[in-house]
């Protein structure tokens, strides 16, 4: 402690004043006594490291990494004290690397170092400390020239469990503004504690040279997230249009990729829940699991492993089970041993996910060569950065940004690839519905004839059940059905011409007596007779013979008046009287009588009038002694 220094140096004050003034011993034993003075004062001094950074106003930057001198302290039990002032604790190792680089530990360090202004005016520097993730830095400044040297420092205390809004600099890194009195130097003691990778990027900057580099680095972390997301954007508007779940899969992936970086490097916290500690702290490993998980998927799903190769899919798929449970675990694991497994399975599987591609490659399928160059590029780029960390590669822009700039890469190939394999899809789909196509060209051509064949044999069929349907089976001659269905269709021609529609009705006289005295035969060979009669009788191509009910025929006359059909009504009268059928050594002489009508369609007539007509003139054709013709001169109305 101070106090003891001072203590030390007021007893060496007393012992040699003690000593007579023109004592030869006390000129010997000065020189011995401030030598034992030096070696004691420097045994209670501050101790601080062997090489202080200088700097001017010139020096701009200065990477603080091979000043550093780094402590252990496994139980955490070390304070400032002991570390910086007492010197009782030993074990100061210094630091070879540009960049602190100490992995996962549960031990708590400390560090030292100083900083000298080798010049005559007053310095303005920012300290970085770059690594946005240590959960708590305890950071301890002794100046050369603090007036009270008594007095202990103040810790200032950075460190992501603390909320966003507590630190003095909006800034996703820890900054530490500092100023440097001429000829002032500056011991730096740092103490650290966090679940997370012990990293420390230490950097001393000019102001204004630390708002120039902001700049570019700002600007390209936009250019990357830009990219991103517009490659996220871009296939969501693919996977609407295809449908294709390998899409879906790469934007999930291409999303947590974008949060597992954004959150590495401090821009979650600063922008998205800046006042929530607890939940950053889970952030990370939550995002590598997922990630790591949704690329899993992504690839079982683009290289299409059920289909290719089973022990890479239930390998995948195990990893992707392992994920999942430990971004659920986190609150139970905790931070230190969730993410360490997230890094160890996600690094399985990257080398696992190559050798899939690498495999599905070898056995001819076309799209997994941009899968396994994408792989082998975000592999190269993990590589360079763990390479520079371990200091066996130099640390620069491009190595500190390998696995960025991977990743990068990786998602751009990625989307060419699933662009390549749906249109390898459509190609395939395309020579396959050829490939069917042509097979079933011939079979169709064959079932084509076959099925002619029978729709032919089912038209004819068809025609001769229609006529059937429509054909007295007695007598060959149109039905009472296929009479109404041609009335119907002449009535609305005559209407649209306002031309006469004929109608004859007839009727065998005496009928009922050739069936009752002859029997049923002579009285069916009798119509058939008549039938033929009155068929050959007609004259017209559009004139027809029906046979209206058991005995009676009608005769449909388009285009004929009133007189015409009662012309044609007579010349079948009489055709009809000329049969003679000999029965039983008996001539039958036939008769019949007619009632004629005919109407040109109106609106105060119709069909039923035409009809009714006819029937009632037959009526008085009948009552007025039979073998007659009987007109009507208006269409009469039925009296019900």
């Amino acid at each position: 402690m101070l106090v003891l220094r001072r203590q030390f140096l007021e007893n060496f004050r007393k012992v040699f004043l003690s000593l007579p003034k023109a004592n030869l011993g006390r000129a010997l034993i000065l020189p011995f006594l401030c030598m034992l003075a030096s070696s004691w004062t420097q045994a209670y001094m501050p101790g601080g490291p062997r090489n202080a950074a200088t700097v001017s106003e010139e020096t701009v930057e200065v990477e603080l990494g091979g000043f550093l001198e780094i402590l252990e302290d496994p139980a955490g039990q070390f304070s400032f004290d002991q570390v910086a002032i007492e010197r009782s604790v030993r074990g100061w190792q210094p630091n070879t690397k540009d960049i602190l680089n100490l992995g996962y530990s549960s031990s708590v360090y400390w560090l030292r170092f100083a900083i000298k202004n080798d010049d005559t005016q007053r310095l303005h520097r920012i300290l970085e400390f770059g690594y946005p993730l240590l959960d708590e830095v305890k950071i301890f400044l002794q100046r050369s020239h603090q007036s009270d040297t008594n007095a202990l420092p103040e810790p200032i205390i950075f460190g992501d469990i603390q909320p966003f809004s507590a630190r003095s600099w909006n800034h996703r890194s820890f900054i530490l503004p500092v100023d440097l009195f001429p000829g002032e130097t500056i011991d730096v003691h740092i103490r650290i504690e966090t679940n997370s990778s012990i990293q420390l990027p230490l950097t001393l900057w000019e102001q204004q040279r630390f708002f120039e580099v902001e700049q570019y680095v700002i600007l390209a972390q936009g250019i990357y997230f830009g990219i991103m997301m517009i490659m996220m954007i871009y296939n969501l508007f693919l996977f609407f249009s295809v449908r294709e779940n390998s899409y879906l899969y790469y934007i999930v992936a291409v999303f947590f990729i974008l949060m597992v970086q954004a959150s590495i490097r401090g821009y979650c916290y600063q922008f998205l829940w800046p006042d929530s500690p607890g939940f950053h702290n889970a952030s990370i490993p939550l995002f590598v699991s997922l990630g790591v998980a949704a690329v899993a998927i992504f690839s079982i799903s683009f290289l299409d492993l059920k289909k290719h190769n089973r022990f890479f899919l239930r390998l995948l798929q195990a990893i992707v089970f392992i994920l999942v449970v430990n971004s659920l675990a986190i609150p139970l694991m905790g931070y230190s041993f969730s993410i360490q497994l997230a890094i160890v399975v996600g690094a399985v599987f990257v080398l696992f996910g190559l050798a899939a591609g690498l495999y599905t490659w070898h056995k001819g399928y076309r799209p997994a060569a941009y899968y396994s160059w994408a792989y082998f590029v975000l592999f190269i780029g993990t590589l360079l950065i763990v390479l520079s960390k371990l200091g066996y590669i130099p640390r620069n822009y491009f190595t500190e940004n390998a696995q960025q700039i991977g990743s990068l890469i990786e998602v751009v190939i990625l989307s060419f690839a699933l662009a390549y394999k749906v249109a390898l899809l459509r190609l395939e789909k395309q020579q396959a519905e050829a490939k069917l196509k042509a097979n079933l060209e011939s079979e169709v051509q064959k079932r084509t004839s076959e099925l002619n064949a029978t729709l032919n044999q089912l038209e004819l069929l068809n025609h001769k059940l229609a006529r059937q349907s429509r054909e007295d089976g007695l007598t060959g001659a149109l039905n009472r059905r296929a009479f109404e269905e041609h009335l119907d269709i002449e009535w609305k021609r005559a209407q649209r011409s306002h031309s006469p529609v004929g109608l004859i009705i007839g009727d065998i006289d005496h009928f009922k007596m050739i069936n009752d005295q002859h029997g049923h035969l002579v009285g069916d060979d009798c119509l058939k007779r008549v039938c033929q009669v009155l068929r050959n009788g007609l004259k017209r191509s559009g004139d027809n013979l029906y046979r209206f009910g058991g005995e009676e025929f009608a005769l449909l006359l388009p285009d004929t008046d009133l007189e015409g059909a009662i012309i044609v009504a007579e010349r079948m009268r009489q055709l009809t009287a000329d049969i003679h059928m000999e029965v039983s050594h008996q001539v039958l002489v036939t008769t019949m009588s007619f009632g004629v009508a005919s109407a040109v369609p109106t609106s105060s007539n119709s069909m039923q009038d035409l009809v009714f007509g006819a029937d009632q003139a037959l009526y008085r054709a009948k009552e007025g002694g039979r073998n007659r013709v009987e007109p009507t001169n208006s269409i009469e109305q039925p009296s019900f």
